[in-house]
């Protein structure tokens, strides 16, 4: 009955777009090319401003070559990959926001989205796995829902890849069982916890390809996939509470309520709203544990004049 609660719900939201249905829990959309345009030079800005060496790039190829090189000597990466905004990222960063906000408007599903998971996370995976990240709790290389992090399991994840080597460095999928349940997207202190959960899943014949938006129910699973010789590859993600025809009681960690935000103040990011990181280069956030967002983030609103 649960499963089915939430297969109706992405049901309604693949109604509002062109998609194709990947599986019960996934949905793939082709992003109109002038707005994916706009999010990879954005990105692209953003990332170069990351790097510790002031070299021009003209090409996609000759960004990659520039982050590889640089990538140790970037202080604002996670072992996660995730490239964390700071002070002075903060209009680079809001003009990435405004462009994906603006992919997921032409998508017409604004009055389904309850709340945003704040701030989105752009992400750099090398084509090697990082040991470091591998014994933290929460690394993107094993099975996992977002919930168990500490989202809310009402949730849907999205996932844009933006540049790379996304055919073998890429985001991989699983099902869930017939007789899934929904305690399982309880937060866990560990991904390796859920291991027993994933053995039930199954995997769905698809991977996350570049120009695409992907949309999965936080029943599926997920992870970071790389083949041998896979080069670097560079995304977004997020997600947000999705409402639904019926309705299915989330659970969320108590540190991610703070993570929120509602989809009139993500509208206007870059008009007049911002996502301001008030911390430098070298302030570091405990987040440690895996159920914290690794940035000290105000939602700033201007009144109008």
């Amino acid at each position: 009955m649960t499963l089915q609660k939430r297969i109706n719900g992405l049901n309604v939201l693949g109604s509002r777009f062109p998609h194709n249905r990947l599986d019960s829990m996934l949905l793939e959309h082709e992003i109109k090319p002038s707005l994916f345009s706009r999010l990879r030079l954005f990105t692209a800005v953003y990332l170069s401003k990351c790097l510790t060496t002031d070299a021009v790039f003209e090409t996609e190829q000759e960004l990659l070559r520039n982050l590889e090189s640089d990538y140790d000597s970037i202080r604002n990466i996670t072992p996660n990959g995730m490239v964390v905004p700071k002070r002075h990222l903060t209009l680079e960063y809001n003009l990435v926001v405004q462009a994906f906000i603006d992919i997921i408007k032409f998508c017409n599903i604004n009055d389904l989205i309850v709340s945003w998971h704040i701030p989105l996370n752009i992400r750099i995976k090398t084509g090697v796995t990082n040991p470091e990240n591998i014994g933290r709790h929460h690394p993107t290389e094993d099975w996992h829902s977002d919930s168990w992090a500490g989202e809310s399991s009402a949730s849907v994840t999205t996932h844009i890849p933006i540049f790379g080597d996304v055919r073998r460095n890429h985001l991989e999928f699983c099902s869930p069982p017939n007789h899934f349940e929904e305690h399982w997207l309880g937060p866990q202190n560990s991904y390796r916890d859920g291991k027993s959960i994933a053995g039930k899943y199954k995997p769905v014949a698809a991977w996350a390809r570049t120009g695409h938006l992907y949309f999965q129910d936080f029943a599926g699973l997920h992870r970071t996939a790389r083949s041998p010789d896979a080069g670097m590859r560079i995304s977004i993600d997020t997600t947000f509470v999705l409402r639904r025809p019926e309705a299915i009681d989330g659970i969320e960690h108590a540190w991610r309520t703070e993570e929120r935000a509602d989809t009139q103040f993500l509208n206007n990011v870059g008009l007049n709203n911002l996502l301001y990181f008030p911390d430098g280069i070298d302030d570091q956030v405990d987040s440690s544990s895996g159920f914290k967002h690794p940035t000290n983030l105000s939602k700033i609103h201007f009144e109008d004049v």
